[in-house]
Protein backbone atom coordinates (compact mmCIF):
# COMPACT_ATOMS: atom_id res chain seq x y z
CA UNK A 1 0.00 0.00 0.00
CA UNK A 2 1.42 3.51 -1.22
CA UNK A 3 2.13 5.85 1.79
CA UNK A 4 -0.34 8.79 0.62
CA UNK A 5 -3.04 5.34 0.63
CA UNK A 6 -2.04 5.11 4.42
CA UNK A 7 -2.43 8.13 5.27
CA UNK A 8 -6.26 8.88 3.78
CA UNK A 9 -7.25 5.48 5.79
CA UNK A 10 -5.85 7.12 8.86
CA UNK A 11 -7.32 10.08 8.34
CA UNK A 12 -10.68 8.70 7.72
CA UNK A 13 -10.32 6.24 10.68
CA UNK A 14 -9.41 9.31 13.19
CA UNK A 15 -12.22 11.01 11.72
CA UNK A 16 -14.73 8.31 12.24
CA UNK A 17 -13.68 7.83 15.71
CA UNK A 18 -13.75 11.43 16.37
CA UNK A 19 -17.88 11.43 15.00
CA UNK A 20 -17.99 8.17 17.30
CA UNK A 21 -16.88 9.88 20.25
CA UNK A 22 -19.33 13.57 19.44
CA UNK A 23 -22.42 10.96 18.83
CA UNK A 24 -21.35 9.16 22.26
CA UNK A 25 -20.89 12.51 23.94
CA UNK A 26 -24.81 13.56 23.30
CA UNK A 27 -27.33 12.86 25.83
CA UNK A 28 -30.70 11.22 23.92
CA UNK A 29 -34.00 11.65 26.34
CA UNK A 30 -36.39 8.42 25.28
CA UNK A 31 -40.17 8.47 26.68
CA UNK A 32 -41.44 5.11 26.73
CA UNK A 33 -44.81 6.08 26.95
CA UNK A 34 -45.23 8.42 24.25
CA UNK A 35 -42.67 7.14 22.00
CA UNK A 36 -40.50 9.57 21.12
CA UNK A 37 -36.94 10.64 21.69
CA UNK A 38 -34.54 14.18 21.20
CA UNK A 39 -31.13 15.38 21.76
CA UNK A 40 -30.37 17.13 24.80
CA UNK A 41 -27.87 19.76 24.59
CA UNK A 42 -25.06 20.52 26.45
CA UNK A 43 -25.68 21.63 29.88
CA UNK A 44 -29.53 21.56 30.12
CA UNK A 45 -30.50 18.95 32.22
CA UNK A 46 -33.97 16.52 33.30
CA UNK A 47 -35.83 18.95 35.81
CA UNK A 48 -36.56 16.40 39.41
CA UNK A 49 -39.63 15.15 38.87
CA UNK A 50 -41.30 16.46 42.19
CA UNK A 51 -40.58 20.42 40.48
CA UNK A 52 -42.27 19.37 37.51
CA UNK A 53 -45.28 17.93 39.27
CA UNK A 54 -45.60 21.45 41.62
CA UNK A 55 -45.32 22.97 37.90
CA UNK A 56 -48.41 20.87 36.92
CA UNK A 57 -49.83 21.88 40.08
CA UNK A 58 -49.21 26.04 39.50
CA UNK A 59 -50.13 25.30 35.63
CA UNK A 60 -53.31 23.71 36.53
CA UNK A 61 -54.18 26.50 38.88
CA UNK A 62 -53.65 29.29 36.60
CA UNK A 63 -55.40 27.85 33.46
CA UNK A 64 -57.74 26.56 35.71
CA UNK A 65 -57.73 22.94 33.89
CA UNK A 66 -55.91 20.24 34.40
CA UNK A 67 -52.09 20.54 32.99
CA UNK A 68 -50.01 17.64 33.89
CA UNK A 69 -46.08 17.69 32.52
CA UNK A 70 -44.39 14.27 31.81
CA UNK A 71 -41.15 15.84 32.92
CA UNK A 72 -38.87 19.10 32.23
CA UNK A 73 -35.19 20.28 31.50
CA UNK A 74 -33.87 23.42 32.05
CA UNK A 75 -30.23 25.07 31.71
CA UNK A 76 -28.28 26.11 35.43
CA UNK A 77 -29.94 29.32 34.73
CA UNK A 78 -33.64 29.87 35.40
CA UNK A 79 -34.41 30.47 31.70
CA UNK A 80 -34.78 28.95 29.40
CA UNK A 81 -36.56 25.72 30.28
CA UNK A 82 -39.28 23.47 28.63
CA UNK A 83 -41.92 21.15 30.06
CA UNK A 84 -43.39 18.32 28.01
CA UNK A 85 -46.72 17.51 27.72
CA UNK A 86 -48.80 13.93 26.30
CA UNK A 87 -52.05 13.80 24.91
CA UNK A 88 -52.90 10.26 24.29
CA UNK A 89 -56.33 10.28 23.24
CA UNK A 90 -56.22 9.55 20.03
CA UNK A 91 -55.00 10.24 16.42
CA UNK A 92 -56.57 13.51 15.09
CA UNK A 93 -57.34 13.81 11.19
CA UNK A 94 -55.99 16.50 9.16
CA UNK A 95 -58.86 18.47 9.62
CA UNK A 96 -58.98 18.87 13.23
CA UNK A 97 -55.28 19.42 12.79
CA UNK A 98 -56.09 22.57 10.79
CA UNK A 99 -58.52 23.82 13.28
CA UNK A 100 -56.28 23.70 16.05
CA UNK A 101 -53.95 25.54 14.07
CA UNK A 102 -56.88 28.95 13.52
CA UNK A 103 -56.62 32.65 15.81
CA UNK A 104 -59.32 31.38 17.76
CA UNK A 105 -58.41 28.01 18.76
CA UNK A 106 -55.35 29.72 20.03
CA UNK A 107 -57.22 31.79 22.21
CA UNK A 108 -59.22 29.04 23.87
CA UNK A 109 -56.20 27.28 24.32
CA UNK A 110 -54.79 30.17 25.99
CA UNK A 111 -58.21 30.26 28.60
CA UNK A 112 -58.79 33.98 26.59
CA UNK A 113 -62.07 33.02 25.98
CA UNK A 114 -65.37 34.06 27.37
CA UNK A 115 -64.49 32.23 30.74
CA UNK A 116 -61.21 32.15 30.70
CA UNK A 117 -58.56 33.94 32.32
CA UNK A 118 -59.47 37.58 31.36
CA UNK A 119 -56.57 39.33 33.10
CA UNK A 120 -53.89 36.84 31.93
CA UNK A 121 -50.80 39.22 30.90
CA UNK A 122 -50.77 37.24 27.49
CA UNK A 123 -50.14 39.02 24.24
CA UNK A 124 -50.72 36.35 21.56
CA UNK A 125 -48.15 35.35 18.89
CA UNK A 126 -47.70 33.26 15.92
CA UNK A 127 -49.28 30.52 15.26
CA UNK A 128 -47.67 27.96 12.31
CA UNK A 129 -49.05 25.01 10.84
CA UNK A 130 -46.43 22.83 9.36
CA UNK A 131 -47.83 19.95 7.48
CA UNK A 132 -44.66 18.10 6.48
CA UNK A 133 -43.63 17.54 9.93
CA UNK A 134 -47.50 17.17 11.49
CA UNK A 135 -46.44 19.98 14.38
CA UNK A 136 -48.40 23.19 15.16
CA UNK A 137 -45.82 25.96 16.42
CA UNK A 138 -47.16 28.60 18.99
CA UNK A 139 -45.45 32.02 19.94
CA UNK A 140 -47.00 33.79 23.17
CA UNK A 141 -45.38 36.78 25.66
CA UNK A 142 -46.19 36.68 28.87
CA UNK A 143 -45.41 39.08 31.38
CA UNK A 144 -44.49 37.80 34.44
CA UNK A 145 -43.12 40.47 37.58
CA UNK A 146 -41.80 42.95 34.79
CA UNK A 147 -39.90 40.59 32.74
CA UNK A 148 -41.39 39.73 29.41
CA UNK A 149 -41.17 35.65 28.37
CA UNK A 150 -41.15 34.20 25.18
CA UNK A 151 -42.94 30.80 25.01
CA UNK A 152 -42.55 28.48 21.92
CA UNK A 153 -45.20 25.63 22.33
CA UNK A 154 -44.79 23.35 19.74
CA UNK A 155 -47.43 20.39 19.06
CA UNK A 156 -46.23 17.31 17.33
CA UNK A 157 -48.84 14.79 16.58
CA UNK A 158 -47.96 10.92 16.46
CA UNK A 159 -50.57 7.93 15.72
CA UNK A 160 -52.12 8.09 19.32
CA UNK A 161 -52.32 11.57 19.88
CA UNK A 162 -49.81 14.87 20.41
CA UNK A 163 -47.06 15.82 22.59
CA UNK A 164 -46.41 19.52 23.48
CA UNK A 165 -43.36 20.73 23.95
CA UNK A 166 -43.33 24.05 25.88
CA UNK A 167 -40.23 26.56 25.70
CA UNK A 168 -39.62 29.41 27.85
CA UNK A 169 -37.28 31.94 27.27
CA UNK A 170 -36.94 35.63 28.74
CA UNK A 171 -37.10 37.61 25.25
CA UNK A 172 -33.90 39.72 25.94
CA UNK A 173 -32.23 36.19 25.63
CA UNK A 174 -34.49 34.59 23.34
CA UNK A 175 -32.35 34.79 19.72
CA UNK A 176 -29.48 33.22 22.04
CA UNK A 177 -31.79 30.49 23.31
CA UNK A 178 -33.06 29.76 20.04
CA UNK A 179 -30.05 28.05 18.14
CA UNK A 180 -30.84 25.25 21.51
CA UNK A 181 -34.47 25.14 21.08
CA UNK A 182 -34.03 24.54 17.70
CA UNK A 183 -31.39 21.72 18.27
CA UNK A 184 -34.37 19.73 20.73
CA UNK A 185 -36.81 20.53 18.02
CA UNK A 186 -34.85 19.32 15.35
CA UNK A 187 -33.98 16.20 16.87
CA UNK A 188 -37.42 15.40 17.80
CA UNK A 189 -38.80 12.35 16.66
CA UNK A 190 -41.43 9.42 17.34
CA UNK A 191 -40.38 5.68 17.38
CA UNK A 192 -41.03 4.19 14.51
CA UNK A 193 -44.71 2.81 14.10
CA UNK A 194 -45.67 5.73 16.37
CA UNK A 195 -45.25 8.39 13.47
CA UNK A 196 -48.21 9.98 12.31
Amino acid sequence: MKLKTKKIIGILLLSQLIFVSFAQAQNVYHNSRGHFSFTIPQGWEEIPQSVVNDASAGATQMARRTITYIAGFTTQAQYPYMYIQLDSSGRMSETKIQQIATPARQKKILGIAENGLKDLPIELGKLVYQKEMNAIYQTNIANNGGRRIVNLAVLMFYKFGFVTLSFNSLEENYEKDASEIDAIINSFKFDEGYRY
